[in-house]
């Protein structure tokens, strides 16, 4: 029974301390991408849901921090008239939606770009690996400049 009891303190203590470390990883890359002052950019979103791509990927441009607009990579319509990515429309919007789902306990993984913080892909989701989780893939990140 001793044992038993040891091992559930383990096990709660564990549980705590991989939630900090998100928060800690979270507002490291935060931290990392303001200080980059990137303001000008643009990326490939692909969204994931319930085991297969269900929408096309889209192209995301930000102009000034702000987002400016969103469209598939072939210039068609979503299957589903849904715009997948659009609640990830800028880096900062990820970032806002990441610490909200750490707000709320949610589970999720995140991978960070290495040189400039931004999420580069997020599984969010009360069960990873079920039908009510999404993966948000971002590559193709580029720095534009709005007067070109």
């Amino acid at each position: 029974m001793r044992y038993g009891i040891v091992l559930l303190v383990t096990i709660v203590i564990a549980g705590c301390s991989g939630s900090q470390s998100e928060n800690v990883e979270l507002n490291a890359a935060r931290e990392l991408w303001r200080q980059s002052n990137i303001k000008n950019y643009q990326f490939k979103c692909h969204r994931l849901q319930g085991g297969s791509f269900i929408w096309k990927p889209e192209r995301v441009e930000v102009i000034n921090g702000e987002f400016a607009s969103i469209k598939t990579l072939d210039g068609m319509p979503q299957y589903n008239s849904y715009i997948a990515c659009r609640e990830f429309g800028t880096v900062e919007a990820m970032f806002d939606l990441l610490q909200s789902k750490h707000n709320a306990n949610a589970k999720f993984d995140v991978a960070y770009d290495s040189q400039f913080g931004f999420p580069t892909e997020a599984r969010i989701g009360k069960t990873l690996g079920t039908d009510a989780s999404y993966i948000i893939k971002i590559s193709e990140f580029t720095i534009t400049d709005p007067k070109l």
